[in-house]
């Protein structure tokens, strides 16, 4: 699990939609949000970026901070 840079909106009912990620020396805008539940660990948020790839992200509300939880697999290559 990364820690990674993410740039987020927050509405007014305090939902969050992801909208860039900075994985090290990658940017990813995100383009659209899928699935979301929360756990004991935080807020897990599926993203989709330009590259067809999903990644998971996790929020975790206490400390502030945002992970990537897990890249998923190109989405072109198995469909």
């Amino acid at each position: 699990m990364d820690l990674v840079q993410v740039t987020a909106h927050f509405n007014d009912k305090g939902e969050i939609t992801p909208r860039e990620i900075i994985h090290g020396a990658l940017k990813y805008h995100v383009e659209s949000t899928g699935r979301r539940w929360e756990d004991e660990s935080g807020l897990h948020i599926l993203v989709m970026v330009p590259t067809n790839r999903v990644f998971e992200l996790l929020f975790v509300p206490n400390a502030r901070l945002w992970y990537l939880h897990q890249i998923g697999i190109d989405r072109l290559n198995h469909a």
